[in-house]
């Protein structure tokens, strides 16, 4: 796989959120992000996320993909859980169920393409749960579930 993924400054044919969602989706012995300090800066949402995928995964799990349009891939590290689906060609909604999760509820911070660049919203969810992402074309988005405790109002930093 790509050892240099995740940068906003290549001409690229793929969405913001697509592009952070290769952070997760993609691993490599050697992989390291590759933009820009200030590429990074000047995409603070992004940045978020990127300071919190951790060196290494504990569980991967293939929920589902097809060799030229899309994959969905959940990482665990520790308690929490990543989500990573990148697609090619046309927009669509993506549906993911979360029987992954452990019981109890989780908080998800799901980042995606919006009419302004790349957003994040919260949202509580449990193991019953679907997260249903609507995707322009050649998008993406990414995803990070831990644990709710009382007081908390998102996963990230």
């Amino acid at each position: 796989m790509d050892y240099t993924p995740v940068t906003f400054t290549a001409k690229r044919t793929n969405t913001d959120a697509a592009e952070l969602a290769q952070s997760v989706a993609l691993e490599s012995g050697l992989q390291n992000f590759a933009d820009s300090v200030e590429s990074y800066d000047a995409h603070p949402v992004a940045e978020r996320f990127l300071r919190q995928v951790p060196n290494v995964w504990d569980e991967t799990k293939l929920r589902f993909g097809d060799p030229d349009s899309i994959v969905v891939l959940v990482r665990r590290h520790g308690t929490d859980w990543f989500v990573g689906a990148i697609t090619a060609g046309p927009g669509r909604t993506i549906s993911t169920p979360l029987g992954f999760l452990g019981a109890g509820t989780w908080l998800a911070d799901v980042y995606s393409d919006g009419p302004g660049g790349l957003t994040v919203r919260t949202q509580q969810v449990t193991s019953a749960s679907t997260l249903t992402v609507a995707e322009p074309a050649n998008g993406g988005f990414t995803a990070r579930l831990c644990p709710a405790t009382a007081g908390a109002t998102s996963g990230g930093t």
